[in-house]
Parts: structure tokens; sequence; C-alpha cells
């Protein structure tokens, strides 16, 4: 006699269920009908601070300090579910946090009963998100507005100098007023490049192979070295690992290794033993690239622009520092950031370390 038998049950238990449902279910705290918690997600745990460990089999008013949020659960759940209930958590580092909390019966969408899934926005973050953004809308209100009054100067004298050219009775000054409008026109395609340069620090201009080869950059350093006309007298040294490196946008950080150069180079030079050296080191996930250099000044204005975080508006007054702000642009799309140490007149130490998460084991082939 033929029997059959769902061991679906057997197999995956409620409990296992509810166990895994915190790694599916993104910010969310999953309890017990007796609002003791089961498990938090790790996007909660982050910002209250505690485990799941601490958190297990505990009352969900351990998170509400001294107020009573299981009889505010237990009347708003009547219906079964509600949403959007502003309330407060308490952290482990004893602070209070705004959230909107989400919550229902898993019974309500699963054959699964005896859990509540209290849905959890932490309206702290979203208040940071929102002034963050406020504050980048008023930096692009103000890049704009300064952008525009740079660019019309230069405009406004060669619509100045086509007048004149216009109203000449004899040609003895038209040499003088056509060199004058080449010398605007300069300007003014100058401060374009720069800002058309900063916008297409990540845009890529093909596809990543995410296979970084070494080799391959510091062919394009001694490119770099060539067409810069750099006196013989600047030594440039560059030192990596041997091996190509996978799992990393090779396009990204060759560009971050080259600007950062272009940047440094750039500066006015102060000795004939000036150098710069390029060490690319890979430890713990981190891909470390370095450039220290010797005898590239960096005067007093130019120290206090790479002191200051970079806003849009700073291309327009510090231009010469063009490549520095594309790497710092650059780096954001990496996930790090350029680390400057400045010693002595003309000495400098930068510094980025990029998160490599995605990498395998065997990173270095």
């Amino acid at each position: 006699m033929n029997s059959k038998r769902d061991i679906s049950s057997i197999l995956i238990s409620e409990q296992a269920i509810q166990g895994i449902l915190p790694s599916i279910l993104v910010d969310a705290i999953v309890l017990e009908e007796n609002y003791k918690i089961i498990a938090a997600s790790q996007n909660v745990l982050d910002y209250i601070g505690f485990t799941n460990d601490e958190l297990k089999n505990q009352s969900i008013n351990f998170l509400a300090g001294d107020e009573d949020l299981c009889t505010v659960l237990k009347s708003d759940l009547v219906a079964g579910y509600f949403s959007d209930k502003r309330a407060r958590l308490f952290t482990k580092n004893k602070k209070w946090i705004s959230v909107s909390l989400t919550g229902f019966y898993l019974g309500l969408i699963s054959d699964l009963n005896g859990s509540i899934i209290l849905k959890i926005k932490n309206l702290e973050e979203l208040n940071q998100v929102n002034q963050q953004l406020l504050l980048k809308k008023a930096e692009l209100e103000d890049f704009i507005y300064r952008t525009s009054h740079d660019l019309r100067g230069p405009l406004a004298t060669i619509r100045g100098l086509v007048n004149l050219i216009k109203a000449r009775k004899n040609n003895d000054e038209l040499e003088l007023l056509i060199g004058m409008m080449c010398e605007r026109t300069d300007k003014l395609n100058e401060r374009l490049s720069q800002l058309l340069y900063l916008t297409l620090a990540r845009r890529e201009v093909s596809t990543p192979t995410n296979i970084v080869d070494f080799k391959i950059i510091e062919s394009e350093i001694q490119k770099i070295a060539n067409q810069n006309a750099i006196p013989t007298f600047v030594k440039i040294n560059f030192f990596a690992p041997e091996a190509k490196l996978h799992g990393a946008n090779e396009i990204l950080i060759q560009a971050l290794i080259i600007t950062l150069l272009q940047h440094t180079l750039s500066l006015p030079l102060s000795r004939l033993d000036s150098s710069v050296s390029v060490t690319i080191t890979l430890q713990n996930n981190l891909l470390n690239v370095g450039l220290e250099s010797t005898g590239f000044i960096a005067d007093e204005t130019i120290k206090e622009a790479l002191s200051s975080d970079f806003i849009y508006s700073d291309i327009l007054n510090y231009p010469q520092l063009v490549n520095y702000y594309t790497a710092q642009k650059i780096a954001s799309g990496l996930r790090s950031q350029i680390q400057l140490h400045l010693y002595g007149d003309d000495g400098q130490q930068l510094n980025v370390s990029i998160p490599l998460q995605n990498c395998s084991k065997k990173t270095l082939q």
C-alpha cells in the first residue's frame, strides 16, 4: 500500500523559518506572539547596537526604554496589521532614535502562524539623508551661480571686443583686438575643459574586465612622464605586485593613479633631486595606493584648498587642482578617500585604501 507524506514540515520547521526571516526581510524584527524577540535583520542591529544573541527572547520593551511598546503593538495589531506608527527605540549606546513601525501577523501572508513581523524605518537616517540632499542642492545652486558669473566674464569681454572691431575706423588695432579675443577665448575654453574633465571622472569609456594589470599602469605612467616633458632630473619610481589583480575595476584604479600623478607633476619644482614614488600593495582585502613626492611645491593657497572638503565651486577657485579634485571623485566611486599628508615646503604623501570586498580569496594570480 502506497502512502504519500508531506515531509516539508519535517525538513523546514517553523522555528527555522522564523530564524531566516530577518535575513530575507530588510529592516525588520521578528517577534513571537507574546512580543518576545526572535531575531532582527542586520540593518536594524547595526543602528541599535545589539547582537541577535543579546536580543533573543527579550521582550520588545527591552528596546523601548521606559515605554510600554508591547501594549501599543497589541492595540495596533487588533486588525491584524498597522502601518507607519511613530515610536522610539533605545540603543545599546543609551540613545533614542526615532523610527516608523509597520507590523503584521505573518499568518496574514503565509501558512505560518505565531509570528509578528515588525518593519522598521529609521527616521534619523532618513533625516540625515535629507540634510545631505539639501546641502548638495545648495552646493549645486551655488556652483551654477558662480560658474555662470565666471564664464560670463570672458564672454562679455569677447562681445565688447567684437563691437570694437565692428566700429573700428581702420585696421591699425585689428591685430591687437583679435589677440585679446583669442586670450579671452582660451580662458573660457580652459574653464569649460576643466569642468568637463571633472564630470567625466567616473564615466568609463569601456566596460571593465575587473582584472588589474599593474604592468599596463606602469606603462601609462611612463607615457605621462614623456608627454608632460618632465625634466630628466625628476625620478619616477613604480612599485607594484607582479601578478594581476582579479575582482577590481581596472579602469577606475588606473584613472585614480594617473590623475594623482598628474596632480603632483603639475606643481612647481623646487629642487634638482625631485622624485615621485608610486607604491601599490595588497593587504587584508585592501588595495593600498601610495604616492610620495619630494621637490614639488604646494603654496599656502594650495595647502588650504587641499585640506578642505571639495565642493564643485572649488574648481573655479582653484583651477590648478582639477586633477586632485578629479581623483577625489574617482576615489569616492571606489568607496575610498584620499588621505593627504604635507610635510616641509615641498613634500606630499597621498594614500588611498580601496576595499576589495567582492574579490575571491585568490585575488592575485
